[in-house]
Parts: C-alpha cells; structure tokens; sequence
C-alpha cells in the first residue's frame, strides 16, 4: 500500500531544495522538525511523486514507503495531525491490466 502526502508549498520547498527556499520564521523550521521526526518514528522514507516537474502544486506531492501495511492507519493518523501536510491518503499500488 502506498501512502501520497502532500505537504505545505514552503516544507516541499525546502525538501526539494529549491532555490530560495528557506526556513524562514521559526515556525516553518518547526513544522519541518516535527515532519522529520515522525518520518524517523515511523522509519518512512520520502519521494517526490512528480520528480523534476515545473508546476508547483503537484511539487507538493510524494510517496511515503517503508511502513508495513499493518501500520498504515496509524501512520496516517500520525501524518495527518502534522501542520506540514495539508493531505495523506493511502492508495492501492496500480495493477498490470
């Protein structure tokens, strides 16, 4: 099972490493600090679902992997109560027509 977030414009920002892009207020900092850490409790790792596009919006979105599907609800429970992800859903991974 898949678990997509999307993230807040300015945290996929600094994930990305766009150019400009910076914590800048100690909020934003926060919000990433807190969104590594539960990365690191739930031992996820992270991928750009769109990588290398143009348009900003769908920049926001990426590929959680690395949690057991026996854990994706917690995981989504755990996600959706961060300040940096505006959206986390779980997906069936596509099947061969």
């Amino acid at each position: 099972m898949n678990i997509v977030i999307q993230l807040r414009p300015e945290i996929a920002g600094l994930i990305l490493g766009e150019s400009g892009v910076q914590a800048t207020s100690r909020e934003v900092s926060g919000m990433k600090d807190d969104f590594d850490r539960e990365l690191n409790q739930l031992g996820a790792s992270l991928r750009p679902m769109h990588p290398g596009v143009e348009d900003a919006d769908l920049g926001r979105y990426f590929y959680l992997s690395g949690i057991p599907d026996a854990g994706v609800p917690q995981a989504l429970q755990a996600l959706r109560n961060l300040s940096a992800i505006t959206s986390a859903y779980s997906k069936e991974p596509a099947q061969p027509a």
